[in-house]
């Protein structure tokens, strides 16, 4: 039995002697002022007092306290003052506090200079529970309703809770100036319900579109272009699960806009931080249509299982977006990541782990351009590429390690118009089944530095190049190893590969190194400074790819020269002893005709890939 001290039924006054003050009067006045202020007759509050009151033969009255303060004054019944007391408050009941406004009645204040007094109900107040309205977060009740109601009931700038436990249903976050918190991703849960209903929203179009509900739908994304504008939103310590198996995937040209886990649209300054988002049929996160300084740090499993319009979606995705951070850690689904159409000035770290099918996809429709992202994606086990960069790709900074491509490690450029360029990519390929680098003809005007390790896995011995070229005016530094089994070719300029440059080379147990067979792509290769392998003299001798100065070793005479394609290679031949180099077939020499060497002597020209042709001699 809970009890508590009594509050005294009645007030009693004395005079100046102690006797009871009979007739004496009581003013009540609003406190610090000279303003009447009613006190009541009893605890309802119904019937005011007179003011002043009159105390009775024993100096006694029923005098009950409104909420605010109040200033008393005593006096006799003759009206002598007999004192003044400011600033006095009424006593709350145990009930009043146990009351639904009991949390009113009790006053808090803050910690520190300039602190500002509120009372316990304000403060609790900044935040609400979805237990507060019904909740129940047991994983079988359809938790909806009272999410949604719960939402309403946050004040701006409040926090709506999630405390431990699996919510089934979704969340319309159709504002701003809120933040959403669970009690940590590994904690709390909301889970699309079992045969879902399906929800309808306003479309960008005219009318309205039906479809599977988003996990949370951050912003109107159906309005897209026409979506109002939200800010400063918090998204943290979540789980978002879409359910896809026990629920009907969403189809036709509008499944898009549904079955995400977190959609965000044309929101501004928001956090995501601490959430997973998983098993669902569309994005498990999608930052679209100027969501912008954001940062999102997430972990997205198992999406992208619907085939929307004959394409699959990836796990995470920025679509139209600038201005953001993005730390992302992809397991499993369709694709990994995506950045796509107009994003600009985003920097996004992402991991990604065994998608069916490319690891990330940088692309633009053919009407938009994407342009000073920064990209570093580490990329394991993809089912088809590691890294596609598509259409309209500008000035971005790249760093992508890819392994295990079951296709192609990156794919720079479009095979349309379109072109990328302007961009860095620093590249690291280990163990692809085919290229580890394919510059499409509309892949241009980059720095490309690549590092492939054991690429080209599949098919017969020297089935692929490591290097595949049919884009212009690239800058590429490649270094490439194979196993001591030689398997992979080393770079090839097709046709269309006008004025790239190879800025540096190296190269071991790689077959073919070098394949310029085009013979009109104009490549400058960078072939060195300095001595190059030994050459072993024969009837026909052939030019490495890197270095400009040879020594020849034995004594069987020259007839001819190859090479690998390369074209302009100014090189010099030192001759360790008697060698005779004919003249004829494609030894261009001077008039001076055969060179027959001594030791140390010296037979210099250029090979254009075709010919030799001598620039000078000297015989020692």
């Amino acid at each position: 039995m809970t009890t508590s001290l009594a509050t005294p039924p009645k007030l009693q006054f004395f005079d100046l002697n102690g006797a009871p003050l009979s007739g004496g009067k009581l003013y009540t006045y609003a406190a610090g002022t000279t303003t009447p202020q009613a006190s009541y007759t009893d605890y309802g509050g119904g019937t005011p007092n007179t003011n002043p009151v009159i105390l009775d033969s024993r100096g006694e009255a029923s005098v009950w306290l409104g909420t605010a303060l109040y200033k008393m004054a005593l006096y006799s019944a003759t009206d002598v003052l007999i004192w003044t007391v400011d600033n006095i408050g009424g006593f709350a009941t145990l009930a009043q506090l146990a009351a639904s406004g009991g949390s009113n009645l009790i006053g808090f204040l803050q910690a520190g200079t300039g602190a500002v007094a509120t009372t316990v109900q304000a403060k609790l107040r900044e935040s609400v529970s979805v237990k507060d309205f019904g909740a129940v977060g047991d994983g079988v009740t359809d938790d909806t309703a009272a999410m949604a109601t719960a939402l309403a009931a946050v004040p701006t700038g409040g926090s709506l809770l999630f405390p431990a436990g699996t919510y089934r249903g979704y969340l319309l976050i159709w504002r701003g100036d809120i933040s959403i918190v669970g009690a940590g991703s590994a904690s709390t849960k909301i889970k699309l319900p079992n045969s879902c209903p399906s929800i309808t929203v306003p479309w960008e179009f005219g009318g309205t579109v039906t479809g599977l509900p988003n996990v949370i739908e951050l912003g109107k994304c159906a309005l897209g272009n026409t979506a109002p504008a939200y800010s400063n939103v918090n998204i943290k310590g979540l789980t978002l699960d879409g359910n896809y198996t026990n629920n009907t995937a969403p189809t036709g040209a509008t499944g898009d806009l549904f079955g995400h886990g977190l959609i965000i649209t044309a929101t501004s300054n928001y956090v995501v931080d601490d959430v997973v988002a998983e098993n669902c049929y569309l994005t498990g996160i999608d930052c679209v249509i100027n969501s912008n300084y954001g940062a999102v740090k997430a972990r997205v499993k198992n999406c992208g299982n619907a085939l929307i319009s004959g394409s699959y979606y990836p796990n995470f995705d920025i679509n139209s977006s600038k201005y953001s951070r993005f730390e992302i850690i992809s397991v499993g689904g369709k694709y990994g990541g995506r950045m796509l159409d107009n994003s600009w000035c985003n920097s996004i770290d992402i991991q990604v782990y065994n998608p069916t099918l490319d690891g990330f996809v940088y692309d633009n429709q053919a009407v938009n351009v994407s342009y000073s992202n920064i990209i570093n994606a580490t990329i394991w086990s993809p089912g088809q590429n590691g890294i596609n960069i598509g259409k309209n790709c500008n000035s971005s900074n790249i760093t992508a390690a890819v392994y295990y491509a079951a296709g192609t490690g990156c794919i720079y450029g479009s095979t349309s118009a379109n072109p990328s360029s302007g961009n860095v990519l620093d590249l690291a390929t280990y163990y692809g089944q085919v290229q580890g680098l394919i510059i499409q003809q509309y892949g241009t005007d980059a720095i490309i530095r690549h590092n492939s390790n054991y690429d080209g896995r599949a098919g017969g011995v020297g089935s692929v190049y490591a290097v595949d070229v049919y884009g212009a005016r690239n800058t590429l530094q490649v270094n490439l190893l194979d196993t001591s089994t030689w398997q992979v070719r080393g770079i090839a300029m097709r046709a269309a590969a006008i004025d790239n440059v190879i800025a540096s080379y190296n190269y071991a147990n790689t077959l073919d190194p070098f394949n310029d067979a085009a013979a009109n792509t104009r490549t400058k290769l960078n072939h060195g400074d300095g001595r190059g392998v030994d050459i072993a003299s024969a009837a026909a001798i052939t030019v490495p790819i890197l270095g400009t100065i040879f020594h020849v070793t034995g004594t069987t005479g020259i007839t001819s020269m190859a090479g690998f394609g390369q074209r302009d290679q100014a090189i010099t031949l030192i001759f360790d002893g008697v060698v005779t180099v004919t003249k004829g077939s494609n030894l261009k020499l001077g008039a001076g005709g055969n060179f027959v060497s001594t030791a140390n002597s010296t037979l210099s020209g250029v090979w254009d890939g075709t010919n030799f042709y001598e620039t000078g001699r000297s015989v020692v």
